[in-house]
Formats: structure tokens, C-alpha cells, sequence
């Protein structure tokens, strides 16, 4: 099974933002939408995450900030992933705290292929720093299979909060 999306987001984004007249406010309005990247996480980079962490999202640049808002992913499952911390994979700011899960213990030792939704959890939020999959303390001993995600995201420009 392969992972694909419907793209009604994506086209129904730009047909808002080109029907908005004022440039200013369609620049606006561009900022406050979600964006989204779509990648995967091999066998490998899952049994290393715990010394190596995947990038999920570049940092964004100086003066600004990314905002993550939730994922959906999909263990394509080879063999069973065994131990790992009970936080499964997370998602987090480069060597900082936790913004939320993107697969669960349950999903990485699950028999079969499974699916995991994520919400954003309180978290500091760092500036110009990327998110990343990592794993809490515990990395997982054995498995195979390519962890497949959505990651939806914000960038915040810190100047027009602090302004």
C-alpha cells in the first residue's frame, strides 16, 4: 500500500489566497495557514533514532519559529519493532523537549501495518530549530519496516507576535 493524500488542501489554500484582493492581506493569510510535509523514516534511521535524530522539518530560519500542529503516519510493517520506550516516536525540536507523537510504542510492535493521528502537546517552542523524530531512552532492538507520516506545521515569524 502506498501512502497518497488527497490534495484539496493544497488546491483549496491557493484558490483562498488568490481570491483575496489585498496583496497585504493575502501575504497575511499565507502565514496563518498550515503547511505540511509528507516523508518517511527507513529501518535503519527507526533502530538509530536514539543516537541519530530524523530531520522532519528544516529550521526555519533566524526570527522565527516552527509551530507543529499535528501528523498522521503509517507503519508499513516488516517485522515486529521490539522494546523501545513507551513514548514511541516522537516528534520534537532538535536536541529539546517533545511536541508530540509521531508513532506510538503499540503501532511500532503492532503484528500488522498501523496508523497513528497526532496532536501537538505543551511544549517550549524553540526559534530557527528543526523539527525532528526521536526516540525518549530507549531505542528499538530489532524490526523492519519504513514509518510513512504527514507532518503539519506553522512557521511563525517571532517579529509579528513580539511587534
Amino acid at each position: 500500500m502506498s501512502l497518497s493524500f488527497n490534495a484539496d488542501l493544497v488546491i483549496n489554500r491557493h484558490k483562498l489566497l488568490q481570491s483575496v484582493g489585498d496583496e497585504d492581506y493575502r501575504n497575511r493569510l499565507s502565514r496563518v495557514l498550515e503547511s505540511h510535509k509528507d516523508g518517511e523514516i527507513t529501518s535503519a534511521e527507526i533502530l538509530d533514532l536514539k543516537d541519530t535524530e530524523v530531520t522532519l522539518v528544516a529550521a526555519p530560519g533566524a526570527g522565527k519559529v516552527l509551530q507543529f500542529l499535528g501528523a498522521f503516519s503509517w507503519l508499513d510493517n516488516g517485522t515486529d519493532y521490539l522494546n523501545g520506550h513507551a513514548d514511541g516516536v516522537r516528534v520534537a525540536y532538535a536536541s529539546g523537549a517533545a511536541v508530540g507523537t509521531l508513532a506510538t510504542q503499540a503501532q511500532m510492535i503492532l503484528s500488522a501495518d498501523g496508523y497513528t493521528t497526532s496532536v501537538p502537546i505543551n511544549g517550549v517552542a524553540l526559534a530557527n530549530t528543526a523539527l525532528v523524530a526521536t526516540v525518549s531512552t530507549t531505542e528499538f532492538d530489532t524490526g523492519t519496516g519504513t514509518l510513512k507520516y504527514r507532518l503539519f506545521y506553522r512557521t511563525i515569524k517571532i517579529a509579528e507576535i513580539v511587534a
